[in-house]
């Protein structure tokens, strides 16, 4: 049998991601039978398996938090690759440097 999407009201999914915060999200336009979902963010023909679906409203609010989080992710990861350079350059000092302190 055919999975048919129907249109769905304002709810907004999450799923899983490799990268962090491990979750992308948007906002639902179509679900199937089978439970995949489809995002007016991400666009037709981009299925996906949601973990988690919340009113709309609570979605945006989640995902404003998931992309400061990784803003923050983001910013630590530059700070420790710049700690461990200097590090690697007073410990290692003939080794060419890889990474710019």
């Amino acid at each position: 049998m055919a999975k048919k999407p129907t249109k769905s009201a304002a709810q907004f999914a999450f799923w899983n991601y490799d990268q962090y915060p491990f979750f992308l999200g948007g906002t639902v336009t179509h679900m199937r039978e089978d439970g995949l979902v489809q995002t007016k963010e991400y666009g037709p023909g981009h299925w996906c398996r949601p973990v988690l679906i919340v009113p709309e409203e609570t979605g945006k609010i989640m995902k404003n938090t998931l992309r400061h989080l990784e803003e923050d992710y983001r910013k630590a990861q530059k700070a420790l690759a710049k700690e461990f350079a200097e590090k690697l350059a007073k410990q290692c000092p003939l080794l060419p440097s890889k990474v710019k302190p």
